[in-house]
C-alpha cells in the first residue's frame, strides 16, 4: 500500500480499515481514488487533537469520520460542526450561506466517495462534497423529510436512508435515487437504524416490528422480518429479540449483528438466524412494573448491562462494543465471555445519542444536554492503529432525483385502480414533521380539539359534527383518578412549534397528560398509566390526526419521551382493550420539533392508546378530525370556527385542461388517489405517489395554483405558503374584530330602540 499514491488499492484498502476501527461499514471498490481530486499530503490521524479542541457541541444527535480524518459532529438546534484534520481547525455550518438543509442533523455518514451525508428533521439531507453544502428535500432527494439513520452498502457503494416514509437509496455508479416503503412491499416504513453485512445484506432495525433483513440478490426487494415476543421477557438473558423495539443496530468488525432494543441487547451470529439477549441490571424493577406482571426468573448475575434501554451502538476493539443508554452512561461490553469490560462514562441523566471509537484516543460520546466528549480512561491502550489519512478533495454533488415521467405516472396510476375497495378501513397513514403550529385548515376541518389550551378547558373548534372524543388514563394508575390531567404551557408564544390559536390569536402549547409526572408514584419501570383516546367517526373515510410536542424535551427526564401509539378496535372494558392485537401502530419519539401522527378510519369506533413506555408523563398536544371520502357536509363550505367570515382552504385547481402529458398524468393520479382510502394498501401508497406526482408537475411547469393545492394534501411547505398562512391569521383576526364591532353596533342599536319604545 502506498499512502497517499492515489491507487485504487492502496485507498480502498486504508479506508477499510479505518472504517472497520471505526464501527462503520466500509466501502471498498475504490471509487474514492478515480472521483476525488488529489488534496493536501497525507497525515496520520490525530484524533487526541481534534477532541481537545472541540467546542461545546451540547446537544447531540449524530458523529461521523471521513477517511481524510475530519470529524463531524450533528446537533439540535446548533447545527454541525467540522474538524478539518489538514488545517486543525473545527469550522460550524448553519442554514443559509452553507448551504446546509436545516440547523438539526440527526443522523451523519461518510460515503465511499469522500461526501459526507447530513439527515435532518424535515429537511432530507444535505451533502458535503469537500468544498460546499447541497440540501436534498421530498421534491429532489428522499420521499420523506424526516431522516432517522443512514448506512453505506459495502458491496456497491449506495447510501442508504431511514425516512419517516420509508427507506431512500442513492447509488454513486449510476448516480440515481431509489425508493422503497409500505406500498413496494416494505413492512414498515419507520425504521430507526440501519447496517449491513459484509455481502450487502441490509439489516433494518423498525421502530416497532422487530428487525426487517433484505439481501441484494433480488435488489432488496424481499423482507424477512424477525420479531420477539409482544411482551416484555421475565429473564435477565433468552434466545430472541427481548422487543420489537429496535431503537439502534450495528454490524461489527466479525459479522456479529448486534441490535439494540428497550429490553437489553440482542445479537445474532448467523446473519439473523438465530439470536439471543441480555439484560442490564434494572431488568427486575422493569418486569415487576408491568400491569399484571409476571414474576422475575433467572439469575440476576447474567444481566451484565448498565440499563435495559440501550440507545446507541458503536464498534469498540478486540471483541468489544460501545453500548450507550437512555439514562446516560456508556460501556465497552464483551457478550463472548458475558461481561462488561470496562465503563466508559459514568450515569450522568441525560441520553447517549451516539458514540464512536477513536484509534488512538478514546471513545467519543455524544450526549444529549451533556455534549460530545473524549473518554479515555486507559481505553487507548486498545485499538491505538496507527493510521494515515486517505486525502481528500471536491467531488460531484450528487444529482437531483429524477421526476417520473408519463409511463411511470401512468403504471402508478393503473395500480390505483386496480386495488380492491375494501369494507373496512384502519391503517397509518404516516408522519409529519413539516406543519408544526400552522395547522389551521391543513388539519381539523372538522374538529380540532387543542387540549388544555384554556386550562383546565379545551379550545374545541368545530360545529358540532358527530365526532366524538374522550379521553381517560389506563388501568395501572395509582389513585381513584380516571381522567385526564390538563396543562398550560403558557398563553402566549411566538414559538412556531406551539399550535397557532385563533380565539386567542397567538400560539400557545397546552397538553393532556397521564399524571405519571409524580415519580415517587410512578418511577420509569411502571407500565402506565397512558392516555387512552375513544373517538368515534360517521360514515365516511377519516383522518384523525394527534399532535405530539415534547415542548420541555430537551431537559431533564423530560428529553426520554419515547411512546408506543396503537389503534385499537372498541370495547368497553379497557382490560379487553389491552389485550386486543392492534390494527395500526406507530412511535412517537424525538419530537422536541412537533409531530402529526395521522391514522385512516373508516365509519365506527375506536380507541388510540398513547403507551408511556417508561418515559416521563405521556403527553398530546391536540387532535383533528378530517373527512377524506363520504358524503359533504352543510358545513363544508363555511368559514372555520375562530376565523370570522376568512374563508381558508387549498387553491383552487386551474379549470383549463392541464398544458402537458405529464401534468395531465399527473393530475389523474392525484385525483384518483383521493377515492383511494378506501381500498386495499390505499393508504400505504398515498404519500408516496402524491409526492411523486407533485415532483413531475413542478418539473414540468405546472401552474402555482395547481402545485400549491397539491402540496396542501401532502402537506409540504414552501416559505411562501408559510407567508400565506400568517397573512390569512391577519385577515381573520381583522374579520373578527370587524364582526364583533358590528355585533357591538347592533346590540347598541337595539337596545335605544327598546328605551325610545
Amino acid at each position: 500500500m502506498r499512502d497517499g499514491s492515489g491507487s485504487r488499492t492502496g485507498r480502498g484498502v486504508l479506508l477499510v480499515g479505518m472504517l472497520l476501527l471505526l464501527g462503520t461499514t466500509a466501502f471498498s471498490s475504490g471509487l474514492a481514488a478515480e472521483n476525488a481530486v488529489s488534496g493536501p499530503p497525507v497525515q496520520p490521524l490525530d484524533f487526541a487533537t481534534a477532541m481537545k479542541t472541540a467546542p461545546q457541541v451540547d446537544l447531540a444527535l449524530s458523529m461521523a469520520a471521513a477517511p481524510c480524518g475530519d470529524l463531524y459532529f450533528g446537533t439540535e438546534e446548533n447545527g454541525l460542526y467540522r474538524y478539518d484534520a489538514a488545517n486543525k481547525a473545527w469550522r460550524s455550518y448553519m442554514p443559509g450561506n452553507s448551504g446546509l438543509g436545516e440547523a438539526n442533523v440527526t443522523a451523519l455518514l461518510s460515503d465511499g466517495v469522500g461526501r459526507v451525508w447530513a439527515g435532518h428533521i424535515s429537511h432530507g439531507v444535505s451533502v458535503f462534497n469537500g468544498e460546499t453544502w447541497r440540501n436534498y428535500d421530498s421534491m429532489t432527494g428522499p420521499l420523506g423529510a424526516r431522516v432517522w439513520a443512514m448506512a453505506l452498502c459495502p458491496t456497491d457503494g449506495s447510501v442508504w436512508i431511514a425516512t419517516d416514509l420509508g427507506l431512500t437509496r442513492y447509488s454513486p455508479d449510476r448516480d440515481v435515487w431509489s425508493y422503497y416503503t409500505r406500498g413496494d412491499g416494505l413492512p414498515t416504513d419507520e425504521f430507526s437504524s440501519l447496517a449491513f453485512g459484509a455481502d450487502g445484506t441490509l439489516y433494518g432495525g423498525t421502530q416497532y416490528q422487530g428487525v426487517a433483513i433484505a439481501r441484494p440478490g433480488d435488489n432488496y426487494r424481499s423482507w424477512k422480518v424477525i420479531q420477539g415476543p409482544g411482551r416484555m421477557p421475565n429473564t435477565p438473558v433468552g434466545k430472541s429479540l427481548p422487543s420489537n423495539a429496535i431503537n439502534c443496530m450495528l454490524v461489527s468488525g466479525d459479522g456479529t449483528i448486534y441490535v439494540g432494543t428497550q429490553c437489553g441487547l440482542a445479537w445474532s451470529n448467523d446473519k439473523g438466524e438465530s439470536w439471543q439477549f441480555v439484560r442490564g441490571r434494572d431488568w427486575e424493577e422493569n418486569v415487576n412494573g408491568r400491569y399484571q406482571p409476571q414474576s422475575p426468573e433467572g439469575d440476576a448475575a447474567r444481566a451484565i448491562l448498565a440499563e435495559d434501554w440501550v440507545s446507541t451502538l458503536a464498534q469498540g476493539a478486540e471483541g468489544t462494543i460501545l453500548v450507550g443508554y437512555r439514562r446516560g452512561g456508556c460501556e465497552l461490553v464483551n457478550v463472548s465471555v458475558s461481561k462488561m469490560v470496562e465503563q466508559v462514562m459514568a450515569r450522568c441523566d441525560m441520553a447517549v445519542n451516539c458514540a464512536m471509537w477513536l484509534p488512538g484516543a478514546g471513545a467519543a460520546v455524544g450526549t444529549y444536554g451533556g455534549g460530545v466528549s473524549l473518554w479515555d480512561g486507559g481505553l487507548t491502550k486498545v485499538g491505538t492503529a496507527s493510521l494515515a489519512s486517505a486525502g481528500k478533495g471536491v467531488v460531484a454533488h450528487p444529482s437531483p432525483a429524477k421526476s417520473p415521467d408519463v409511463e411511470q405516472l401512468k403504471t402508478m396510476l393503473q395500480r390505483v385502480e386496480s386495488l380492491p375497495v375494501s369494507r373496512s378501513v384502519a391503517g397509518f397513514l404516516g408522519d409529519d414533521w413539516s406543519t408544526q403550529g400552522d395547522w389551521i385548515c391543513r388539519y381539523g376541518r372538522q374538529r380540532a380539539v387543542l387540549c388544555g389550551a384554556e386550562n383546565p378547558m379545551d379550545h374545541d373548534y368545530g360545529y358540532g359534527e358527530p365526532y366524538s372524543l374522550a379521553v381517560c388514563t389506563g388501568l395501572h394508575r395509582q389513585g381513584p383518578m380516571k381522567g385526564a390531567w390538563s396543562w398550560l404551557q403558557a398563553e402566549r408564544s411566538d414559538d412556531p412549534r406551539w399550535l397557532y390559536d385563533p380565539c386567542v390569536d397567538t400560539r400557545r402549547i397546552g397538553e393532556w397528560n397521564d399524571g405519571s409526572f409524580a415519580g415517587e408514584k410512578y418511577p420509569p419501570s411502571w407500565e402506565g398509566p397512558d392516555l387512552w383516546l375513544m373517538v368515534e367517526v360517521p360514515a365516511g373515510i377519516h383522518r384523525v390526526s394527534l399532535y405530539f410536542l415534547n415542548k420541555d424535551g430537551q431537559s431533564g427526564p423530560n428529553q426520554r419521551r419515547d411512546y408506543q401509539l396503537d389503534l385499537i378496535p372498541y370495547s368497553r372494558q379497557l382490560d379487553q382493550a389491552s389485550s386486543t392485537a392492534p390494527l395500526a401502530q406507530t412511535r412517537v419519539r424525538n419530537f422536541w420539533y412537533g409531530v402529526y401522527k395521522s391514522f385512516v378510519v373508516s365509519e365506527g369506533k375506536y380507541w388510540l392508546r398513547i403507551q408511556r413506555n417508561g418515559s416521563f408523563v405521556t403527553i398530546l398536544g391536540a387532535v383533528f378530525f378530517d373527512r377524506l371520502e363520504g358524503p359533504e357536509s352543510q358545513f363544508d363550505k363555511l368559514p372555520r370556527v375562530g376565523m370570522g367570515a376568512c374563508v381558508y382552504g387549498p387553491p383552487d385547481l386551474p379549470t383549463e385542461a392541464e398544458s402537458t402529458p405529464v401534468i395531465a398524468a399527473a393530475a389523474a393520479l392525484m385525483a384518483q388517489l383521493d377515492h383511494a382510502y378506501g381500498r386495499e394498501g390505499g393508504i400505504a401508497i398515498q404519500k408516496p405517489y402524491r409526492i411523486l406526482a407533485l415532483r413531475a408537475a413542478l418539473a414540468a411547469g405546472a401552474k402555482p395554483e395547481l402545485l400549491a393545492n397539491w402540496r396542501w394534501s401532502i402537506p409540504v411547505w414552501t416559505q411562501k405558503d408559510r407567508e400565506g398562512f400568517a397573512a390569512k391569521m391577519d385577515e381573520a383576526q381583522i374579520t373578527l374584530v370587524d364582526g364583533m364591532e358590528r355585533l357591538k353596533q347592533q346590540v347598541t342599536t337595539r337596545r335605544k330602540t327598546a328605551e325610545h319604545e
